[in-house]
């Protein structure tokens, strides 16, 4: 990374289950293979601090999607992918716990598949696209005006495109703004 571009990432420890006001503001959160690591008492207060409190315009989660674990040839039957998984959900519980989630906390949500799309198990991964209906709505004037009749913000150059990224937790989690600020 050069000079410039690690002036602008900026460090910091905490828990994705404790409201934290440095995650409040950014652009967009990736929450990539973190939910598995917390103990289902403790979802909705991860929910609460990242979609409750942060907020941000853009919420990524990916996480396992059990179904596919029977193409592992290496993991026995009923066995989570890593010692560290507290769970792994099948695609309807995924689809049902994001989808309630959005509804609570005023975000859309799209469900896309991560690696191939095995025809009776799914993908091996599964990720959530949560948009703000606020950014939603946001990028859909910005696409009319444009005249381009597609969603800003729903493409990979949300993401990629992003300054500052800040870590918290012992997770990989990423809470990404693009104005620079911590």
């Amino acid at each position: 990374m050069g000079e410039r571009q690690a002036a602008r990432v900026t460090l910091f420890q905490g828990s994705l289950t404790y409201t934290d006001p440095r995650l409040e503001g950014y652009d967009a959160a990736v929450l990539c293979e973190v939910i598995e690591h917390v103990d289902p008492a403790r979802l909705p207060a991860l929910e609460y601090a990242v979609f409750g409190a942060a907020r941000p315009g853009t919420v990524v989660v990916t996480t396992p999607n059990s179904e596919y674990n029977v193409r592992w040839e290496s993991l026995p039957a009923g066995q989570l992918r890593h010692h560290d998984h507290r769970f792994e959900w099948r695609r309807d519980e995924f689809r049902e716990w994001a989808g309630s989630v959005a509804r609570r906390h005023g975000y859309t949500v799209e469900l896309r598949p991560v690696g191939p799309d095995d025809p009776e198990v799914g993908p091996p991964t599964q990720l959530a696209l949560f948009q703000r209906d606020d950014e939603a709505s946001a990028a859909e004037r910005t696409a009319a005006r444009a005249g381009t009749g597609t969603v800003a913000g729903t493409g990979t150059g949300t993401l990629a495109d992003a300054g500052d990224v800040s870590h918290t937790g012992n997770a990989p989690t990423d809470a990404v703004r693009e104005d620079g600020a911590a």
